[in-house]
């Protein structure tokens, strides 16, 4: 999970670099379908994976509750789904809808996905320098 999203960060990176508006200037006008179209291309297939890596794997979280970045991350990719769901049926609102309807958690889930990552490459590094061969 952690590799997929640091390609999914590099890949916001690089679209906020080549003219992405801000989060204070995004809205439906200013996105247009190029927005779209590099979300639906680039963006949404990794957070369906990430997405469905969380609730196929949530047994293996360390926490006793369900972790509200992951938790608002599996909101956030199942309202787009159903914005392009919308989209591609010709519903109400397509050419002004909005960016989504749940945002993305943003830095919070980015952060406790590398936060978890180092702590399980810690635990691990711990476990294997303790066998003994």
């Amino acid at each position: 999970m952690f590799a997929l999203v640091d390609t999914n960060e590099r890949i916001w990176a690089a679209l906020r670099a080549n003219g992405l508006p801000s989060a204070s200037q995004r809205d439906a006008d200013t996105l247009g379908q190029g927005w779209s179209a590099r979300r639906e291309a680039f963006l949404m297939p990794t957070n369906a994976r990430i997405r469905d890596l969380i609730i196929e794997h949530a047994d293996l979280l360390r926490e006793a509750d369900f972790p509200a970045p992951l938790r608002d991350f599996c909101a956030h990719v199942a309202s787009c789904e159903a914005l392009l769901a919308e989209s591609e049926e010709g519903g109400a609102g397509v050419g002004k809808r909005p960016a989504t309807h749940i945002r993305h958690p943003g830095s919070d889930f980015v952060q406790y996905v590398c936060l978890s990552f180092a702590q399980l490459k810690g635990e691990q590094q711990r476990l294997l320098s303790a066998q003994s061969w």
